[in-house]
């Protein structure tokens, strides 16, 4: 559907029903052999005990390569004189090893034969090891969807999608990951820790002042441009209020190659926000973003009218989850003692601001649908029908040009 984020971090939904997972396949083989005690390696053969890892203590003689049994003789441990079988007595045994390599770099296997263990790393820690075990903590702390979280926090790390599992982090990114992962478990979102979410397939940054972009939200998106048909291709102009990131804009822009925009917050960080967001995705040239309360001092019209307000009820903040209440601003949830006072504004401003034939989508919060279609209507607007979400829930109303 959309471009592939420039950071590498992964959209969480990207893993199909049915496949397997990138643990399923990254620990299903070590150094491309089965992990199963088998070993194919010159020297192994059946009884020697390849697939039995408890051993005698022998150990390698740096003098010529042989093992040293416990009598510390230099002899093999088996049949005749020389503790060689009969087929064996008196040939003379070639070094299994270079004589100058370092004898604890090496793990006995068991009285028959030393098996070298050239490139194993079933004892280094890796990504797919790290991330293993981070998902057990999140598990552990109550998390659902513990395996998911994991593989988004370790990418957000690393800062590439499927990094090889086999690899190995380094001092900072581990200590990254511990932070992460304390992070989580204090109840932050995940994306507020990565710092970034994707959006109708964009990446967008995310700070302080902004709401994290939401898959429901994408349903505006949605409205709009079905609204649009092929004035999709016109040199349209949009106005977003209460941009935050920039999302509704900036995803907006993306679909109308020569469209412009305007995106209005109250807030200075988010508009900054949002101009970082239009730079990554390319789309700067044509959006602006200002400082300002919804339409005051806008002295033009804008043929779509797009906006995502505050519309949780002020008595209802307190009982948000953990995750909106602490980490989302307040700003930008609080719509007043009954969640609608942004619409009251929008019914007596937007017919100003909005051009003939212009289209202006909201989205709202559930149980609002019918008061919102009230106020609009009374502000003189034509309701257009309202689109529902991923939950099935009206979370997009559509509005045309004002009668009046």
């Amino acid at each position: 559907m959309q471009p592939i984020p420039a950071s590498g971090v992964v959209s969480s939904s990207r893993q199909k029903l049915g496949e397997p997972s990138d643990d399923q396949t990254s620990f299903k083989l070590c150094n491309g052999r089965p992990d199963d005690g088998s070993d194919d390696r010159v020297g192994s053969r059946a009884g020697n005990g390849a697939a039995r890892r408890a051993l005698t203590g022998a150990r390698v003689d740096t003098r010529d390569g042989r093992r040293v049994s416990s009598d510390g003789e230099g002899n093999d441990a088996g049949s005749g004189e020389a503790r060689l079988s009969g087929g064996d007595a008196g040939v003379a045994r070639k070094p299994l090893v270079d004589p100058h390599q370092d004898p604890q770099l090496h793990h006995p296997e068991d009285a028959g034969q030393l098996i070298p263990r050239t490139g194993d790393r079933r004892h280094v820690a890796t990504i797919a090891d790290t991330r293993r075990e981070l998902a057990d903590r999140l598990r552990e702390g109550g998390s659902e969807s513990a395996a998911l979280e994991a593989r988004v926090l370790i990418e957000g790390v690393v800062g590439e999608r499927d990094p090889d599992p086999f690899g190995e982090l380094d001092a900072d990114a581990r200590a990254r990951v511990e932070d992460f992962a304390t992070r989580r478990l204090a109840g932050e979102p995940v994306f507020r820790i990565i710092g970034e979410r994707e959006f109708w397939g964009l990446p967008f940054s995310l700070s302080a002042a902004t709401l994290e972009p939401r898959p429901d939200s994408e349903t505006l998106v949605e409205a709009a441009l079905d609204r649009l048909g092929d004035r999709r291709q016109d040199a349209i102009s949009i106005l977003d209020l209460g941009t935050g990131t920039g999302c509704l804009l900036i995803s907006l822009l993306s679909e109308c190659p020569a469209a412009t925009g305007l995106g209005i917050d109250l807030s200075p960080e988010a508009c900054e926000t949002a101009r970082r967001n239009a730079l990554v995705n390319g789309v700067t040239e044509r959006a602006n973003f200002q400082q300002g309360s919804w339409t005051v001092g806008l002295g033009r019209q804008f043929d779509l009218i797009v906006s995502n307000p505050p519309y949780i009820p002020t008595r209802e903040i307190a009982a948000l989850d953990v995750s909106v209440r602490d980490h989302d601003p307040a700003l930008a949830l609080d719509g007043g003692s009954d969640g609608l006072d942004p619409y009251r504004v929008f019914a007596r401003t937007l017919p100003s601001v909005l051009a003939p034939q212009g289209t202006v989508v909201l989205e709202i919060g559930a149980g609002q649908e019918a008061d919102v279609i009230a106020l609009m209507t009374e502000g003189g607007f034509i309701w257009g029908g309202s689109r529902r979400d991923l939950g099935g829930h009206a979370r997009a109303v559509i509005f045309g040009y004002p009668l009046k």
